[in-house]
């Protein structure tokens, strides 16, 4: 979404993940990543993109604001916030888990992402 609330989602890109060790030696890649699709823990392929699902917001659902449904842990944690509730462990959050968030599999990994995209133009007036 750009400055101007336009939601732009055929967008075309060159973005490449490489996979790093705890050292920060390559392991795997690049491979070229998605941009904005949803990758599970599960999924073998890399630009394998996940279909959304109306998962639980674990009592932070607030109609009147449009939080219904949780679909990852980003959700949930943004429901929480917006209720002023303190964020309960990760291994309890059947999203966090599915996408590896969940406090005892923190990765000892990380990854170097390079490329470019083109984006709309968008003028700021003050």
């Amino acid at each position: 979404m750009d400055t101007s609330g336009d939601q732009h989602l055929q967008i075309n890109h060159n973005v490449f993940k490489t996979s790093l060790d705890e050292n920060g030696n390559p392991v795997a890649g690049p491979l070229k990543e998605d941009v904005g699709a949803v990758k599970l823990k599960n999924d073998t392929e890399p630009s394998a993109v996940a279909i959304p699902k109306c998962g639980s917001c674990y009592g932070a659902e607030q109609p009147h604001l449009n939080i219904t449904c949780c679909t990852t842990c980003s959700d949930v944690r943004e429901a929480y916030m917006k209720k002023r509730w303190a964020f309960p462990d990760p291994d309890t959050i059947e999203q966090c888990k599915d996408e590896g968030l969940s406090g005892s599999e923190i990765p000892k990994e990380g990854c170097n992402i390079r490329g470019n995209m083109e984006v709309n133009r968008v003028r700021i007036g003050f």
